[in-house]
């Protein structure tokens, strides 16, 4: 812990000479990773975006980078029974026309694809807006599902409605053990 403890102390005193400030104090002794995020693509962003602040030294991002759309993962729910799947992904501010599901084949099986852009808000004129604070995704969201072998993909079904989108995957009734016998060799 103290080699830990130690590359913590390194960072905050480069952060200081680089800025002139004190490191920002953490009101928790680490950031959570969000459960909807791939573990290792969230330490890569942070670490860019760990490198960019310390390059930038003023902390500020650049106006390049704010240019710069976004991609973000929605967070899903799944839920199912014996005849269904129903697969709930939380979209926020995305509208109907802004939103793509399809089925993919490959070669482990199916997959169900989401994709969108969240657009970002104008103004009254439809001017742009300058970013002072954004802490919600905007841009490209894209998120992957594995389907079942017994999902039936040519009667799946979306819906969205208020923010949330619903699909339908039906499903074949699974094998039963009664079905199960040895198969002889010969």
């Amino acid at each position: 812990m103290t080699e830990i403890d130690d590359t913590i102390g390194k960072v905050e005193n480069l952060y200081r000479s680089l800025t002139g400030q004190e490191a920002p104090e953490l009101k928790a002794p680490f950031a959570p990773i969000p459960a909807e995020r791939d573990p290792v693509e969230h330490v890569q962003e942070q670490m860019e975006r760990l490198n960019h602040l310390l390059g930038t030294a003023s902390g500020q991002p650049s106006t390049q980078q704010q240019q710069q759309p976004q991609g973000w993962t929605p967070v899903l729910s799944l839920w199912e029974t014996n005849e269904e799947l129903l697969l709930s992904i939380d979209l926020p501010g995305v509208n109907r026309q802004g939103v793509e599901v399809n089925i993919q084949g490959t070669p482990q099986g199916n997959v169900l694809i989401v994709t969108g852009r969240r657009q970002p808000p104008t103004t009254n004129n439809g001017g742009k807006l300058v970013p002072l604070r954004v802490e919600h995704a905007i841009g490209v969201l894209r998120r992957v599902i594995p389907l079942p072998l017994t999902a039936k993909t040519e009667q799946i079904t979306s819906t969205l409605q208020d923010g949330v989108l619903l699909v339908r995957i039906p499903r074949q009734p699974q094998a039963t053990a009664s079905n199960a016998r040895p198969i002889p060799i010969t």
